[in-house]
């Protein structure tokens, strides 16, 4: 059973809360405390799986016990209620937090962003992996605007004009993203010089993985680190989004699905990046062995450390409220058979654009291409599917050769 401590120090709100989540008591066990001090003592002695608490309390704030929790209890999913009058703090305080919801409470919202912080937990079974994962928590934080930024997109009340006010003033920021935006990947006809264009263009949802994949990529220094770029890494993810994204644009004309599929493809690999981050030895051998008997890397994470990248970049990504097709797309990409049985167009888009990624953009000849059973692609009815498939990103990466 999944276990949540409420914290938060008005008992009117604690009361509204229980009500509010009486029908889910048969499936989690829920505590609630009116000071962090308290939800300090009771952590001694209960297992939480999920912390939810205000920002504004006496004696303790809500950043304040988050931070104790990261530093005794890393394993808990770190949730905080802010209302919009605490913006500045939030923008300070969010780096101990992997998720906020914004007063006052939906109630469905509310619900939901439980139930799949809940679901998603409850899928986790290698603790290794998870306490692995959790020193991620050293990880440099997201600069003051950076954080701004994805607190502003995750504000359901925020415009692009909201956005493009703080973009703007960043010229670090605003200079990737124009340079994203403007490259061949998208194929504007005319140039975008503004970033409230390029947010425009992008949408809210597609800036947001953007802004999280440049941020990861610059804080991770691995020049140290022989035989791994991350210049290179960048690139693959970046290929893959706009493969993917193209894929699905074929089948589907919900825009929703479309913008996710391209979020999945930016952040599929940002596994690679916490191993190379909390294991810097290790994954150096383990690029080394792939390297010197051209074998995937993911085959010879799983011989020496018993998961892959694609696990570790689930569950990063999962602390994050990211959506289950998103956590899907990520968890399967180098697993064919899991990917193409869940049916889902955006978890076999991704599949299918890092195996056409490879499989076009050949950097290393002798390198274990990854493999997908066309006798499967026929049983599940998906042969023609693929063949399609294979023929649009054939046409995809000629065109991108020939520009």
């Amino acid at each position: 059973m999944i276990s949540i401590l409420f914290v938060d120090d008005e008992v009117m709100l604690l009361n509204s809360l229980r009500r509010m989540l009486r029908s889910k008591s048969s499936k989690w066990k829920m505590h609630f405390m009116d000071s962090g001090p308290k939800a300090l003592e009771l952590l001694k002695d209960e297992h939480i799986d999920i912390i939810v608490t205000d920002m504004r309390m006496p004696m303790m704030s809500g950043a304040e016990l988050l931070k104790e929790v990261r530093k005794l209890y890393p394993h808990i999913n770190r949730i905080i209620l802010s209302g919009h009058a605490d913006q500045e703090i939030l923008i300070k305080s969010t780096q101990v937090a992997h998720q906020y919801i914004a007063k006052p409470i939906d109630s469905k919202k509310f619900i939901h962003i439980l139930e799949r912080a809940a679901d998603f937990i409850g899928t986790l079974t290698n603790r290794g992996m998870i306490s692995l994962v959790s020193k991620v928590e050293s990880m440099p934080s997201p600069p003051e605007n950076v954080q701004q930024v994805l607190n502003i997109i995750n504000d359901e009340t925020s415009s692009i004009k909201d956005v493009s006010e703080v973009v703007s003033k960043d010229m670090g920021m605003t200079s990737n993203l124009l340079k994203i935006v403007n490259s061949a990947f998208f194929g504007i006809p005319r140039r975008i010089a503004e970033a409230k264009d390029a947010i425009a263009f992008l949408g809210l949802d597609i800036l947001k993985a953007l802004v999280l994949s440049d941020h990861l990529f610059a804080v991770f220094d691995f020049k140290k680190l022989k035989g791994f770029s991350c210049s290179m890494l960048w690139e693959h993810c970046l290929q893959s989004a706009f493969i993917a994204k193209t894929l699905i644009k074929t089948h589907s004309e919900d825009q929703k699905e479309i913008d996710n599929t391209f979020i999945a493809g930016m952040l599929h690999d940002v596994g690679k990046l916490v191993l190379g981050y909390t294991l810097t030895e290790e994954f150096e051998k383990i690029i080394q062995i792939s390297q010197a008997e051209n074998r995937a890397i993911y085959k010879v994470e799983m011989e020496r450390l018993g998961f892959t990248h694609a696990e570790v970049g689930t569950y990063f990504i999962g602390l994050w409220g990211m959506s289950q097709q998103l956590i899907e797309a990520i968890r399967f990409h180098h697993s064919p058979q899991s990917a193409l049985e869940t049916g889902d167009k955006v978890v076999i888009a991704i599949l299918l654009a890092d195996y056409f990624e490879h499989q076009f953009n050949v950097i290393h000849p002798d390198y274990d291409q990854p493999h997908i059973d066309m006798g499967l692609l026929d049983d599940l009815g998906l042969l023609d599917y693929f063949k399609n498939c294979q023929k649009i990103a054939e046409d995809y990466f000629t065109q991108n050769k020939e520009g």
